[in-house]
């Protein structure tokens, strides 16, 4: 049967693209399945296949072709009963709007996706939003959501390992290295686009935060393979974390570049860039405070740490304080306050 054999190829193609299948590709021939499926008026049947090429454009890095692709598929899907491929296309929807910097409007979409979805789609639900919260929002979100979630051992094993994955991302984000890896399923298929690559990417993260020996092989191999999959989420993921690696006048130079090229991923990693602000021009500190303003969510936290870190007004510090004066909330008055009087009493005191 035709029909029979072809969902068989393009369950595969999923599969693939889990680990090191080329991902333009594979979104292009679920564009081109859902072009057809609608030319027949199968419109469920398109939805599920913008929904595959929504996912595979995420792992690209594309947030316009991803969000084309699953508003699309919210489109076809809109008379159909499938409750959680609609909710796989607004999680992609939500991802999106993360990255561009909206994680309100983000978080909306993830809420609308609990509903459509029900609890046939929670677990899934659950890990996209820890992610959204850990990479584009607030690290005490994303710690309630994994919380949440069941004991791994009674999760199937890719989404144990997702919710692995997941955890070891929040680590990562708060400085702290990890060293389970044998829990990370290498070689293994999974439901989520270039998975292959993240796990390479975060064991090289955390190899650079413990100063691991081999964490400039890791921090090759995994650029390699993203690169060589088209993976461009993990591609500049390891890119900037490349760049925080940097002495001198080199990670300056090279963090300028990021900013102007990629901003959401220098928010990503937003608590090692701001470690490097001794090593930071001016100008390149112009373009941060861009990024600051275009993902404040991401950035308040990280702000609140430094504003709050003892030491003299002044640098990091000073500078932190600033930025969080224009995106703070109420919470950061008093902090704020603090950090206006010592700044007042340095200057008491050179004078």
């Amino acid at each position: 049967d035709p029909a029979i054999r072809e969902i068989a190829q393009l369950q595969q193609l999923l599969l693939s693209s889990s680990l090191d299948g080329p991902l333009e590709p594979a979104a292009q021939t679920f564009l081109a399945v859902a072009a057809s499926r609608r030319k027949e008026g199968h419109r469920h049947y398109e939805g599920i296949a913008l929904v595959n090429a929504a996912v595979i454009f995420r792992a690209i890095g594309s947030t316009s072709q991803a969000r084309t692709a699953a508003e699309g598929a919210l489109d076809a899907l809109e008379a159909s009963s499938a409750g959680p491929e609609r909710a796989s296309a607004r999680l992609v929807l939500a991802w999106a709007l993360a990255h561009d910097g909206d994680v309100i409007d983000a978080r909306l979409e993830v809420e609308q996706a609990r509903i459509e979805g029900g609890t046939a789609a929670g677990i899934e639900i659950s890990l996209e939003l820890a992610d959204l919260e850990t990479w584009y929002g607030d690290s005490t979100r994303a710690q309630v959501v994994l919380d949440s979630l069941p004991s791994p051992e009674f999760m199937h094993p890719d989404q144990a390992e997702q919710r692995q994955l997941a955890e070891d991302a929040l680590a990562l984000r708060k400085g702290r290295g990890v060293s389970h890896f044998h829990l990370y399923r290498f070689g293994h298929s999974s439901t989520a686009a270039a998975m292959e690559a993240r796990r390479m990417s975060q064991r090289a993260h955390s190899a650079v935060i413990r100063n691991d020996a081999a964490a400039e092989e890791y921090l090759r191999q995994a650029r390699a393979h993203a690169e060589s999959q088209g993976a461009g989420f993990w591609v500049n993921y390891i890119s900037v974390l490349e760049t925080l690696t940097l002495d001198g006048d080199a990670v300056d130079v090279a963090l300028s570049s990021s900013l102007d090229r990629a901003p959401a991923y220098v928010g990503i990693h937003a608590e090692a860039t701001l470690s490097r602000f001794p090593l930071l021009s001016t100008d390149t500190l112009v373009g941060l405070e861009r990024t600051v303003r275009r993902s404040p969510c991401r950035w308040r936290e990280t702000l609140r740490a430094e504003v709050r870190r003892p030491g003299p007004a002044k640098g990091s510090r000073l500078w932190a304080g600033r930025r969080l004066d224009v995106i703070g909330e109420r919470q950061d008055i008093l902090p704020l306050r603090k950090l206006a009087k010592a700044i007042q009493t340095s200057a008491s005191t050179v004078g």
